[in-house]
């Protein structure tokens, strides 16, 4: 049994992490499999069994997962936009659930070109997942300006932002990656992408670098939370001992106190409380 961020396909043994192997009759209960751990911090869209060798015949009732955290989902009702538009390929398309339409810029092509969805509010983004064009070669053009070549070429970055791409600048905020060559790609879909911890932003864009760029993307799924001041999205460990710190060099040590012992990620939440109230009650230190 195992997670992957890639499917399980054909006769091949499936991938990612194997949270365990049973091969013996002593590690089953009767014939219930028991509950599986996996290890600390596995990430992956495909929970999947396998049974493994040749001759085998898979017969069973129901799986169960535990998972936490927040998941690649669908942003149909987001409001998205692009750079230029090509014919009735609206931008709406990347954020309606369909991979058979697409969002397409301008057969002109263009400078930077972007397309970009506002999530309505600055959220804590972990990951993006872009869904390329792949009815056609002409999905190469998320690297190059040609649709047949399948060559690396200036390529195109994913990122999150507090502020909208416009115009043919180079859109801000946080990169996620920038992809240039093919071997980055798995044929012409793009992978799961994961943002550097805590990366806020309101809008989530794809932008193709340089110039006589034209872009055509089927769909973009993006996982996040709500952004808060006070939790543990914003104050991570290492901020929290440094707030800590300068807690202590003001009177606000006494009004806002943590567990002192095995501190852990779960002292951040105190800690993003006393980074609330040192917002509301400026010190300088």
């Amino acid at each position: 049994m195992g997670v992957s961020n890639t499917p399980c396909t054909g006769t091949e043994v499936c991938g990612g992490t194997v949270c365990k192997t049973i091969t013996r009759k002593s590690e089953m209960d009767g014939m219930d499999v028991p509950t599986v751990d996996c290890p600390w911090n596995t990430v992956g869209r495909f929970v999947y069994i396998q049974l493994l060798g040749a001759r085998r015949l898979l017969n069973f009732r129901e799986m169960q997962v535990a998972f936490t955290g927040p998941h690649l989902a669908f942003l149909k009702g987001y409001t998205a936009s692009m750079q230029s538009q090509y014919g009735n390929l609206v931008p709406s398309n990347g954020v309606d659930g369909n991979f058979n339409n697409l969002a397409h810029s301008s057969g002109n092509y263009g400078t930077n070109v972007w397309w970009q969805v506002d999530l309505g509010a600055d959220r804590v983004v972990s990951q993006i997942k872009l869904h390329n064009r792949v009815d056609s070669q002409c999905g190469w053009r998320i690297l190059s300006n040609e649709c047949s070549s399948g060559n690396s070429g200036p390529g195109f970055t994913l990122g999150v932002s507090s502020t909208p791409c416009t115009g043919t600048e180079v859109c801000g905020g946080t990169v996620c990656t920038t992809i240039t060559r093919k071997s980055d790609l798995t044929g012409m879909h793009v992978p799961i992408v994961s943002c550097p911890t805590n990366t806020v932003g309101r809008f989530v864009y794809v932008q193709l670098l340089g110039a006589r760029r034209m872009l055509n993307i089927a769909e973009m799924q993006v996982a996040f939370t709500n952004y808060t001041d006070t939790g543990p999205a914003l104050v991570s460990v290492l901020q929290a001992k440094h707030l800590e710190a300068a807690f202590k060099a003001t009177d606000m040590s006494e009004k806002f106190q943590c567990d002192p012992v095995d501190r852990d990620v779960t002292d951040a939440a105190c800690y993003g409380d006393r980074y609330a109230a040192l917002k509301a009650e400026p010190y300088t230190f």
